[in-house]
């Protein structure tokens, strides 16, 4: 193993890492909506509202039927887990969005479709009796944390915005260790043994290959901190990354959600 090796795995690592194309964050909105559905039909609730909750804190702008599929996907999971209360909340942040939002009865439980029905027309009580308001909601920054994890060790982040390429920037940081502790082991006796050739074609014998250790390990360091920097780019430049679509614009918290078109 040698810098040979690891230049092709490192060139392919700066290929995978740039940054992602407008129609990449569709892709990754879409990817994550389809995740909350799989995890919903498997009765895996607490996932799938994980999930959703992710969905909404790593894109504060996004399409409004999306959106609203997700609000109600995880209206579904809290109901499911117990958590009347937050469902509730949720079905009320969904009419916020859309007054006249009709959950899919294909899937949306009897007793959550009556809950919904009792909250529109709560509201539409409200809004003949109260001046409309503004509201807003504060959203988290997912990818802070995302970068944090990503300082720790390289993919880390990717993993938490559930990004696939984490596959390509933990395992090469994990092949970089390996091969760092492989020729740290290797290079001591090589080092011992080097010093106590005495002829002249041991010693170049045994020069070689203390030599060889020696680049193996500088390599594999060199390998780690190169991943661990573009992991973290990565990361950096997919925060700063604008969002040019169609978009709701979210504010606030989901017990007072309020949206602006922007094109």
């Amino acid at each position: 193993m040698s810098c040979k090796f690891f230049s092709p795995i490192l060139l392919l690592l700066l290929l995978l890492a740039g940054v992602v194309p407008q129609d990449g964050l569709a892709q990754q909105r879409q990817g994550t909506l389809d995740s909350i559905r799989i995890a919903y039909r498997n009765l895996e609730y607490a996932r799938a509202l994980q999930r959703a909750e992710f969905y909404l804190a790593e894109h504060p702008r996004v399409p409004e039927t999306q959106l609203l599929t997700v609000l109600q996907y995880m209206a579904m999971s809290q109901l499911a887990l117990g958590r009347e209360q937050d469902a509730r909340e949720t079905l009320r942040s969904i009419l916020v969005t859309n007054p006249s939002y009709q959950l899919d009865q294909r899937i949306v439980s009897p007793k959550l479709q009556t809950m919904y029905r009792q909250l529109r027309q709560a509201q539409d009580q409200s809004d003949r009796n109260q001046p409309a308001s503004v509201r807003y909601v504060v959203k988290e920054d997912v990818y802070t944390e995302a970068t944090l994890r990503t300082l720790i060790f390289p993919g880390l982040g990717q993993r938490h915005l559930d990004q696939h390429r984490w596959y390509v920037y933990s395992g090469l940081a994990g092949l970089s260790l390996a091969g760092f502790g492989y020729a740290a082991l290797k290079l001591s006796g090589a080092h011992e043994s080097y010093l106590e050739a005495t002829k002249p074609e041991v010693i170049d014998d045994r020069y070689a290959t203390y030599n060889r250790y020696y680049r193996l390990r500088n390599t594999a360091i060199a390998s780690y901190l190169a991943t661990w920097a573009i992991a973290t780019t990565d990361i950096l430049l997919q925060s700063r990354t604008p969002d040019t679509s169609p978009q709701i614009s979210l504010h606030g918290s989901l017990r007072s959600l309020s949206f602006t078109i922007q094109w």
